[in-house]
């Protein structure tokens, strides 16, 4: 695959030719209308990874994914601003981060990541309130001020044009042949470190042909953030 196309599929992540029908969303919350609409939020941890899956398999994409990282931060940003909250902090990059926070940044975002995939296979516990990363995300500088800290997670798969042919000749049609990409969010209360919401939207192909992938990826945000952050189901 050449350079050009490879760095158009980058831009976001959503390609176009499937229908709408191909974004796939469920969301698990234990938030509720009395707790107050969300008004701040704290983007804490945002990790992705893209991947190329050719004849030969799957084989990490290290140089696309570092362009892409910071795409989809914007995305989840924009779509939070789009939403109507403020945002309280970004500990995404943690090069960014000042030396007296940095500490207290990586042991809760380790906190996380020792629940991840629990909370991954089995997101209806968060209903009924079993994971939590205790109190300690007070020791966060953005704490004192957000609502909802923010962990993030995306992954996406692009096929070479071999198993993009492949892929046609076997499924009969252009959904096996098309990337996808999936996005985990994961809502922590700021000051008991519950987890109150998780979401994961599932897009193969994304949006309809000739829209900007981006926009259509934020506008579904904005959505998915308006009705977590109302404590709509």
């Amino acid at each position: 695959m050449s350079r050009r196309p490879l760095t158009l599929a980058l831009i976001i992540g959503m390609a176009a030719i499937s229908a709408p029908a191909a974004i796939n969303r469920s969301i698990r919350t234990k938030r509720d209308a009395s707790a107050g609409p969300i008004q701040q939020v704290c983007l804490v941890s945002l990790d992705a990874q893209l991947n190329r899956f050719g004849m030969k398999g799957m084989e990490p994409m290290p140089k696309e994914t570092e362009e892409w990282t910071p795409k989809i931060k914007d995305t989840v940003i924009q779509a939070a601003l789009g939403a109507g909250w403020k945002m309280a902090g970004d500990y995404a990059d943690l090069s960014a981060v000042s030396e007296d926070a940095r500490d207290s940044v990586v042991k809760v975002k380790q906190r996380y990541d020792t629940i991840a995939v629990q909370l991954n296979k089995k997101p209806g516990k968060v209903a009924k309130g079993r994971y939590t990363l205790s109190d300690e995300v007070a020791l966060l500088p953005c704490s004192a001020s957000a609502d909802s800290l923010l962990f993030v997670s995306a992954s996406g798969v692009l096929k070479t044009g071999a198993r993009e042919a492949f892929s046609l000749i076997v499924w009969g049609g252009m959904t096996g042949a098309l990337a996808n990409y999936s996005l985990r969010i994961a809502f922590v209360d700021a000051k008991s470190g519950e987890v109150t919401a998780f979401t994961r939207i599932v897009l193969m192909g994304g949006g309809k042909f000739g829209e900007d992938p981006a926009k259509v990826l934020t506008k579904r945000l904005i959505e998915e953030f308006k009705k977590t952050g109302s404590g709509a189901k």
